[in-house]
């Protein structure tokens, strides 16, 4: 629907927008397009969500066409591709070639007040909480942990609003970290001004307010613990 709107409204849209969009119609032929796993976590944050800010707060939460589009973008693309494979220990221990998720690597570019932490904290949630990933664990990396500490707790706000999502999740604050042990699933949030990176294995990779980070060095070093042949990194900013 959004590449219909798209199409039918060009002068809403920039031209690497367009782009885009163009390289996505491609993806459609070249790929199988999983529907139902976009509508799947739609209706997961539509179902159990709560907006935690602004006018709205304390409604549940009915996603924006463009946030719609975000998430069936990143999850529903599938094709066999060749991939790295690493074991418990991430170890690297060859190649194969397999049937799965074809979008790894994305960078979301949202205006300031346009909810891009919002969208961030339902994906959190949902992550957590869903069956998209095993084991999920989740590491919010930013240029200061003041920073990280903001998606987190939006993320923490959205689960506390939820009664069920509540009794299931173990939430530490003061350490930044949120576990959903039933999944086995954790979030953690971190920054480059003092977090460990040494035995990570990320199954999500958010990169938060990327234009503030000083160099590439910090984003360089989460980005070699993405050994997850299912890994997703989420570069995000309010930047464009």
């Amino acid at each position: 629907r959004y590449l219909e709107y798209a199409d039918n409204h060009p002068d809403e849209f920039c031209d690497k927008m367009k782009l885009l969009f163009k390289r996505q119609k491609k993806m459609l032929q070249l790929y199988e397009f999983k529907e139902e796993k976009g509508k799947k976590a739609c209706d997961w944050i539509e179902t159990f969500c709560i907006l935690t800010e602004g006018e709205q707060a304390g409604k549940k939460v009915k996603l924006l066409l463009w946030q719609k589009w975000f998430i069936y973008s990143i999850l529903c693309f599938y094709g066999a591709i060749e991939t790295e494979d690493f074991d418990d220990e991430g170890e690297y221990v060859g190649k194969s070639v397999k049937y799965t998720r074809i979008v790894k690597d994305v960078l979301l570019v949202v205006g300031s007040g346009n909810a891009k932490t919002s969208l961030l904290g339902f994906l959190n949630a949902y992550f957590l909480f869903g069956s998209e990933f095993n084991a999920c664990k989740i590491y919010i990396g930013s240029n200061a942990y003041k920073q990280s500490k903001i998606c987190f707790e939006t993320t923490q706000k959205i689960i506390e609003r939820n009664k069920v999502l509540k009794n299931n999740t173990s939430i530490r604050a003061s350490y930044g970290e949120i576990e959903v042990k039933k999944r086995n699933a954790k979030l953690t949030a971190m920054s480059s001004d003092g977090s460990n990176l040494e035995g990570i294995i990320p199954a999500v990779l958010i990169l938060d307010e990327i234009h503030e980070f000083k160099d590439n060095a910090y984003a360089t070093n989460l980005r070699k613990s993405t050994k997850r042949s299912d890994a997703l990194i989420i570069e995000a900013t309010t930047q464009g």
